[in-house]
């Protein structure tokens, strides 16, 4: 988390001069103080005056142990977003976890980052329940990002949006089961003064609303084609300033590779593989937000120590939907939650690397050491452990793709070229994984 969120106390130059004064930012002081229906008394935060990340047994806020947290899941969300932004051109997998109808072997998603974001900072706090984490003011910080990832998304792959799709969990206002389309309402957000509400066709594009971002320069006649163009680049110099793919590991692409990568020739691409962990669950498996933690290698025999552990990979975050509330359709809610799948992605070269600094990352290399050191550990967010057979439905696989550095392209912004590594087809690895209850 950056600095100015962190402090409790912030000092400001008035005009009679320096005064310290509580920050904004570090909480919200609750008035009044949380109360039946809002909070429900069997909440754990019905007890809290302020909203708190990560609360000692004190209920003081523990930032330092959030950003040793998102410390050691910095590759993930870097890698995430990288895989996202330049593979991923359909909205729905890219959109959400529970879609399911052409996700195929990509599981990565836009809402499964932004789970594991809130998730961490909440860890036991406001943030990690849906219901009350915009109490907290990082919430609004966390989605201005998710907005600006949307947009620089759509800048990328300007044909794509939203379908018609069922809502399985549903809304304060939206039965579950109903499907939400294109001009379905977004309450409470109002688009006018007669009480018209926004719908996704009316909220498409940031310029409706007069912003834009750093990466994304929309303006002075840039058509669609010279803004992805710049837009790649960024993200390039952002997510993959160093190249997706090692140099010393990349290898001549062959030329009897049985399957092609467009767009692209042999004389201008080197291939390297790209793995991952999919991970496959019931959303609401557990009671209360929780974590999967993967390693290689046996991880600590103190739980503790998994969050932050050095052998940690990254973490895989479950933000739990649902919180007993006073709306109409409460009871369907919970019924139908207990049976939504959700789908996330565990990229897996960032760890894979060091061990193999100068070797191509070929499956008869990688599977073997991942079938002897990959592990996996179930904790929920008070730190409790749970034995991975006892979250309903949890799938773990390893798949892989290759992928194909390509040089060339223009600079655009940032002296980056604005072309992206090209994947080839996905491979599921069998013998490396998990599969409990339905």
């Amino acid at each position: 988390m950056p600095d100015p969120v962190n402090e409790p106390l912030v000092s400001v130059n008035t005009p009679q001069g320096e005064m310290i004064m509580s920050n904004p930012l570090y909480n919200y002081t609750f008035h009044p103080l949380p109360s039946a229906p809002d909070f429900p008394a069997s909440s754990a935060l019905s007890k809290y005056t302020s909203t708190v990340r990560y609360p000692d047994a004190n209920g003081r806020s523990q930032p330092e142990l959030v950003n040793e947290q998102l410390q050691a899941n910095t590759a993930l969300f870097r890698d995430m977003t990288y895989q996202l932004l330049a593979s991923q051109p359909d909205y729905a997998p890219f959109s959400n976890t529970g879609y399911t109808d052409s996700r195929g072997e990509s599981y990565n998603s836009v809402e499964e980052m932004h789970d594991g974001i809130h998730t961490i900072v909440g860890t036991g706090g406001h943030m990690g329940i849906i219901q009350f984490a915009a109490f907290d003011p990082i919430f609004w910080l966390h989605h201005a990002n998710v907005d600006r990832l949307l947009a620089i998304w759509q800048a990328i792959y300007p044909d794509s949006y939203t379908t018609s799709e069922v809502n399985i969990e549903g809304t304060f206002t939206l039965a579950p089961g109903s499907t939400d389309t294109l001009t379905t309402s977004l309450t409470p957000f109002h688009s006018d003064i007669l009480g018209t509400f926004h719908t996704s066709a009316t909220v498409r594009s940031t310029r409706t609303f007069g912003y834009t971002y750093p990466e994304i320069i929309d303006w002075g006649g840039v058509n669609a084609t010279q803004l992805s163009s710049t837009v790649r680049a960024n993200v390039n110099r952002l997510y993959n300033p160093t190249g997706s793919i090692s140099t010393r590991a990349l290898r001549p692409r062959s030329s009897n590779q049985t399957h092609s990568y467009p767009n692209t020739t042999s004389a201008e691409t080197m291939t390297d593989w790209h793995y991952y962990v999919n991970i496959r669950l019931h959303k609401s498996a557990l009671s209360t937000p929780f974590f999967v933690h993967f390693f290689l290698g046996t991880p600590a025999p103190s739980p503790s120590i998994w969050p932050t552990a050095p052998n940690l990979i990254a973490t895989h975050s479950v933000l739990h939907a649902r919180q007993p509330h006073s709306g109409p359709f409460n009871a369907t809610i919970t019924t139908n939650t207990t049976h939504h799948l959700a789908y996330g992605q565990i990229p897996l070269t960032h760890a894979l690397r060091p061990l193999l600094p100068s070797t191509p990352l070929t499956p008869d290399l990688v599977l073997p050491l991942l079938k002897a050191q990959l592990e996996w550990r179930v904790q929920r967010v008070d730190g409790s452990v749970v034995s991975a057979g006892d979250v309903r439905g949890l799938r773990i696989g390893v798949v892989g793709r290759e992928a194909c550095e390509v040089e060339g392209g223009d600079e655009g912004v940032g002296g980056r070229g604005d072309r992206f590594p090209v994947f080839g087809p996905w491979r599921t690895f069998e013998g490396v994984g998990f599969g409990g209850e339905s």
